[in-house]
C-alpha cells in the first residue's frame, strides 16, 4: 500500500487522515498538507512510519495538532 493523505470533512475540525506507510519520501507532502490549518491527524489507517515519518508527526503534535486513533504500537513509538 502506498501513502495517502485524505481530508476528513465529517467533523467540525479540519482533519487529515493518514493512510498506508509514511516514509521519508512522503514527509514533505505531509508537511505541506499540514500548513493548511489542520487541527487533527487521524492515524487509524497509518500502517507504519519510519524514523523521519515519526519525527514529522512529532513536530506536528508539538505545533498543537491533535493525534487521533493511533495504534498502541505507533503511540509508543511516538512517545
Amino acid at each position: 500500500m502506498t501513502f495517502r493523505i485524505r481530508p476528513d470533512t465529517s467533523d467540525d475540525r479540519f482533519t487529515l487522515c493518514l493512510e498506508g506507510r509514511l516514509g521519508a519520501e512522503e514527509v514533505p507532502d505531509l508537511e505541506r498538507s499540514a500548513v493548511a490549518g489542520i487541527r487533527v491527524l487521524d492515524l487509524r489507517h497509518l500502517l507504519s512510519a519510519d524514523e523521519e515519518g515519526l519525527a514529522a508527526i512529532r513536530r506536528l503534535r508539538e505545533r498543537g495538532i491533535e493525534l487521533r486513533n493511533s495504534s498502541h504500537s505507533l503511540a509508543m513509538r511516538l512517545g
